[in-house]
């Protein structure tokens, strides 16, 4: 329900707010094992899916660290769900 986001609605940035943040999307989980993901459930895979992603963000570093880990994350997944191979040197681990 959208009345338990965390948070008031003005501070979402799809509300022109600037410091929160939500997206939703559906991940199947053949996308999350090429990213090594591979949970016995969907609670653990969200879990791994999260450490992947800030250990992403460790990697980059820098202030724009977090946008970076995200934006090559989903990269990744939307090559594997429509099956495209990684160019050489593109999106490397």
């Amino acid at each position: 329900m959208l009345e338990d986001l965390p948070g008031i609605a003005s501070r979402y940035q799809i509300n022109g707010g600037d410091d929160m943040r939500m997206v939703y999307g559906v991940i199947e989980p053949a996308a999350l094992s090429a990213l090594g993901i591979t949970g016995a459930d969907a609670a653990e895979r969200y879990r791994d899916l999260g450490e992947y992603v800030r250990a992403r963000e460790e990697a980059f570093g820098g202030e724009d660290a977090l946008e970076k880990a995200i934006a090559e994350t989903v990269k990744k997944l939307w090559r594997k769900r429509l099956d495209i191979p990684a160019a050489a040197g593109d999106l490397a681990s």
